[in-house]
């Protein structure tokens, strides 16, 4: 039971990104498994993580240090001349397993490589090749955890454990399950002493003892961990708990912790989203974190197991699609920077690494209590001990720097591992018959004092029967003598093409050149800035000079508006379901009669039990509120007609059914989408599909006129967008294409190739003459595409695939700053891209996504003027779930907030005041909205601050001179007391004295 009071130390852990030049990109590298249950990326104890390439039989070799671009021409080796369906490492033996389309099961020692030059040095063992057996890819391949060569398979319906050490190469156990197909997860147990599967038939976990009863399972779960039509994936956190993902009978993603001493109660499990792909775990056992994602996802997530909550979660936005992940070993990790864990993620063409960090105030001292002992790296016992019937583990060593561990190797005939201990000053180094010794160091460079962790690993000859020396790379030779034989000659293995030198790797920048540059007074950079409500023509264009990447949303810790009820479920997917102004939020009710809820953004709290709506008498189909009068809402309604409402100035009292009048058309049917012109007072334009013909209508909702009609050449239309001027207006087509037009004039509209699924696509501008589209790709891939737009032509400029979801994107352009937000009913994330159309190498920049606990229905994003621009809010909305109504601050972290932020906040368009009537807009004005400045009156700018003196870093402060620790500080405080009580104590003596009688001061004044 955990304890009452329980506080995790990894509770604040944050996940961080680095930059594209700490990436290893331009990678031939598979994005595909082969099967359900297999990872494309493993990590070893070498200097060097393995991934799977896309070309037959081979994995890519990476250096943990060298991320770089490689230009496709990576180190690799070749293990094959099949296709590789799963592979597997070992970090007790530094050797890998790989099994292919045909069966086919290959061992082989793991080389050293040279991170330098990229040079591979290969053994001269010849690897192992074991008969599977029946014919068919090997689905699964896993090492045992604690013993040297034994090695899991699982082929069909077939699960095998073999014994590579002997001079077999039969299976030594095999486990026939039900059903003719490949079960969904096949596993080791922690201690390895059994083997857990879960099968497609019935979704159940079921344990076997194999040295005991390799025909029937010893336990066995009495209802399936998950939907079994769907993958299901499970791994061991302890020698008792099973932590699962899969799918829920509703198909909807989940996660489970089952306890195999109780497995009749069941789990306790967990929902997390909608998607479609299978989840991909991976455990931290030491501190009992799982970190997970799906296929295609761009979120990666990760769950704490324990306290009375049992699961902590956290999340993190990632920059591309994921593919696989894995875990980086402790070696590599920053200990003094506080850093507890790194992923290797595996995208589109790159292997990102994504550090997770605890922030603690300083890094100076090694903080224990955030690094348990690890399990270490070699073999517990030999495979015929384990055989034998003998279940030893592997000793636990201390990461702390400065330390060093000594494990001696064992003989081969049984015997526990030799317990860790310190070792001496000079390490053992045993005959190279029985051992061969290698001394990884690791220099920290966030230690002052120049910390290092040195681990003398032996390996156990128990992989060949003579097997060839190994040594370190020629630095670590050079550090630490070895006892080794003569190397053979090195080989480069690489693509068929000529290998050339891996680049070099550009110098990592530091947290203060990456840190935004401050804002300075100098004349060029200040922008230009107009009075207060000023009325300007024109306006200045965003600022691209300021950094975007530390956008955070946040929402007050009560919902602003609860006890939302009566939400409607039966709108459509592409219709936003919240909209507001400066006075009122709308959403449309369930039930008969078409009613949109009505209530006032002043009236906080909870919303009444009888919510005042207007009523349609007909189902709703899309609404939509007049920018320049508040108090106008427009309703489409399934029986083809237009009402036009006006709301009370107080608010409603109860449901309103009057409206001020009617738009309809006998020809229009079905609509799909209304729009009000962004700066022509009362001109509403609507789509419908008119019987498979797709016609545009501009009304005068303020005469209930109509005023032209737009027939569109075009199968089906999807969506509409004004350009932010109202030149222009976009339109989504059903034919996997673009419209751009001016409704005003004749000239045909000009095209451009949009998604390649029939799905519809969402459209928002992003300036004047760009444009951005949300859909789906062929494969079924959410993705957004950016468009330049001319007079002549409308072009594509770039691409960015997100996920797989099945939930259409909302886009939001905030065309002052460039930021886009994406967001889709059902989910709990928001994300976030600055979208820069003049940059040649990426027009996407991903930014940090808001993530919610709560399920969201959607945004409403309110005008410009609204925001607090002295909290540097950049964007306000309002978020819809399924029960509340919350505020949403999208803002921007600053040092100076007591100053305007003028580099942020340009003059910006008053989207609440029109420029011109319908009929003016149709006659041909141009005339563009008025601009504002947001300046609040009295607050000086920030270009024209006074510059504040820098203040000394933490590195600067150490390098001044030594840095005393907390327990010393400690020290002086007390001490500092102490002093201050004697002198306490010496006055106190002397006004005893004088008051027995002693002669007082001649000038007594007290």
């Amino acid at each position: 039971m955990a304890p009452r009071f329980y506080s995790s130390p990894f509770k604040n852990a944050v996940a961080s990104i680095p930059k594209r030049d700490e990436w290893w990109s331009e990678l031939p590298i598979s994005t595909s498994a082969a099967s359900d249950s297999a990872d494309l990326i493993h990590s070893t104890n070498l200097n060097y993580v393995v991934a799977q390439a896309s070309t037959q039989g081979s994995l890519l070799l990476l250096p943990y240090q060298k991320p770089q671009k490689y230009n496709k021409n990576p180190p690799r080796i070749s293990l094959s001349n099949r296709q590789i369906t799963d592979f597997d490492t070992s970090n007790l033996q530094d050797i890998v397993a790989a099994g292919t389309d045909q069966g086919e099961i290959t061992i082989s020692r793991l080389p050293s490589l040279d991170q330098d030059t990229g040079v591979i040095t290969p053994y001269s063992e010849s690897p192992i090749s074991l008969s599977s057996p029946s014919q068919g890819p090997l689905s699964s391949l896993s090492f045992h955890p604690t013993t040297s060569s034994l090695l899991l398979s699982a082929q069909k319906n077939l699960v095998s454990v073999f014994d590579f050490s002997s001079s077999s190469a039969q299976p030594l156990f095999n486990i026939s399950l039900a059903g003719t197909t490949a079960p969904w997860s096949v596993k080791w147990s922690d201690d390895g002493r059994v083997v857990s599967t879960v099968s497609r038939d019935d979704g159940k976990l079921k344990l076997w003892d194999i040295r005991k009863d390799p025909q029937s399972p010893s336990l066995e779960s009495s209802s399936p961990l998950h939907s079994h039509l769907k993958p299901i994936r499970h791994l061991w956190l302890s020698d008792n708990e099973v932590f699962s993902t899969g799918f829920s009978k509703m198909r909807e993603r989940e996660y489970s912790l089952s306890d195999i001493r109780n497995l009749g109660a069941g789990g306790k499990v967990k929902r997390v989203d909608n998607g479609t792909t299978a989840l991909l775990p991976v455990v931290d056992r030491e501190r009992k974190i799982v970190y997970f994602a799906g296929k295609g996802d761009m979120t990666l997530r990760w769950v704490e197991i324990g306290g009375p909550s049992t699961f902590t979660e956290g999340a993190t936005s990632l920059p591309a699609p994921l593919s696989s992940l894995t875990l980086s070993p402790v070696p590599q990790l920053q200990l003094m920077k506080g850093e507890i864990n790194k992923l290797f993620v595996v995208t589109q063409d790159a292997v990102v690494p994504i550090s997770v960090q605890v922030p603690r105030r300083q890094y100076i001292d090694f903080h224990q209590d955030l690094y348990p002992d690890v399990r270490g790296n070699d073999p517990a016992q030999t495979a015929q001990e384990w055989k034998e019937g003998r279940d030893a583990q592997v000793d636990l060593i201390n990461v702390k720097p400065g330390m060093k561990f000594e494990r001696q190797s064992k003989p081969s005939g049984g015997g526990n591992s030799a317990a860790a201990s310190p070792s001496p000053s000079q390490p053992t180094v045993a005959p190279p018959a029985q051992q061969v010794t290698a001394v990884h160091k690791e220099e920290r460079l966030a230690d002052p004092e120049k910390k290092t962790i040195e681990v003398v690993k032996t390996i156990s000859p128990t992989f060949s029967p003579s097997p060839a020396p190994v040594t370190g790379s020629a630095s670590t030779a050079a550090q630490t003598p070895t006892t080794t034989a003569p190397t053979p000659a090195p080989v480069v293995l690489s693509s068929p093409a000529s290998a050339t030198p891996a680049p070099a790797v550009a110098p990592t920048p530091s947290p203060e050149q990456s840190s935004p540059t401050p804002f300075t007074s100098s004349a060029a950079s200040k922008p230009t800035s107009t009075p207060s409500n000023s009325t300007v023509v024109g306006g200045a264009p965003f600022n691209p000079s300021w950094s975007r990447k530390f956008l955070a949303g946040k929402t007050p810790l009560k919902p602003d508006y609860h006890d939302v009820h009566g939400l409607s479920t039966t709108t459509g997917a592409d219709v936003q379901l919240l909209k507001a102004n400066a006075k009122s939020f709308f959403f449309p009710l369930a039930g008969p009669g078409g009613r949109i809820a009505v209530h006032p953004i002043s009236a906080k709290g909870r919303l009444p039990t009888l919510i005042p709506a207007l009523v349609c008498g007909a189902g709703v189909v899309d609404f939509d509120l007049d920018p320049f009068d508040p108090t106008k809402v427009v309703v489409a309604n399934d029986d083809g007609k237009i009402r036009v409402f006006d709301v009370p100035e107080g608010g409603l009292d109860g449901d309103m059914s009057e409206t001020r009048g009617i738009l309809s058309d006998p020809k229009m049917d079905k609509i799909q989408e209304i729009k009000h012109h962004p700066a022509a007072s009362g001109l509403l334009l609507s789509l419908s599909d008119d019987h498979g013909k797709p016609t545009i209508r501009l009304w005068n909702s303020e005469k209930l006129v109509l005023l032209k009609e737009v027939p569109l050449k075009v199968s089906g239309a999807s969506s509409l967008a004004w350009s932010p001027d109202g030149d222009k207006l976009a339109v989504g087509t059903k034919s996997k294409s673009i419209l751009v037009l001016d409704p005003r004039s004749s000239s045909p509209p000009l095209s451009c190739a949009a998604h390649d699924s029939i799905r519809p696509c969402r459209l928002a501008w992003i300036s004047p003459s760009h444009l951005i589209s949300t859909g789906f790709s062929r494969a079924a891939m959410r993705e957004i595409i950016l468009y330049n737009v001319t007079t002549s032509e409308v072009s594509q400029l770039g691409k960015q695939s997100l996920d797989v979801s099945p939930a259409p994107l909302t886009p939001f352009a905030d065309i002052d700053t460039n930021i886009l937000l994406l967001f889709s009913r059902g989910e709990r994330s928001c994300h976030a891209f600055e979208v820069q159309p003049a940059d040649p190498k990426s027009k996407f920049t991903k930014l940090p996504s808001f993530e919610h606990g709560t399920l969201q229905s959607g945004f409403a994003f309110l005008p410009k003027i609204q925001n607090d621009v002295k909290a540097v809010e950049v964007i306000k909305a309002l978020r819809l779930t399924p029960s509340t109504v919350e505020c949403v601050s999208f803002s921007v972290p600053r040092a100076r907030v007591e100053f305007y932020q003028d580099d942020i906040f340009v003059p910006t368009r008053d989207t609440t005041k029109s420029v011109c009537t319908s009929e003016e807009w149709l006659e041909g004005n141009r005339e563009k909205l008025r601009i504002v400045d947001l300046r609040p009156a009295g607050m000086g700018l920030l270009s024209e601050a006074p510059i504040t003196a820098a203040k000394a870093s933490t590195r600067d402060k150490i390098a001044q001179g030594p840095v005393i620790t907390d327990s010393q500080r400690q020290e002086a405080y007390f001490d500092k007391l102490f002093q201050a009580a004697q002198v306490d104590a010496d006055d106190d003596e002397v006004g005893r004295k004088v008051a027995h009688g002693m002669a007082a001061p001649e000038d007594d004044d007290w």
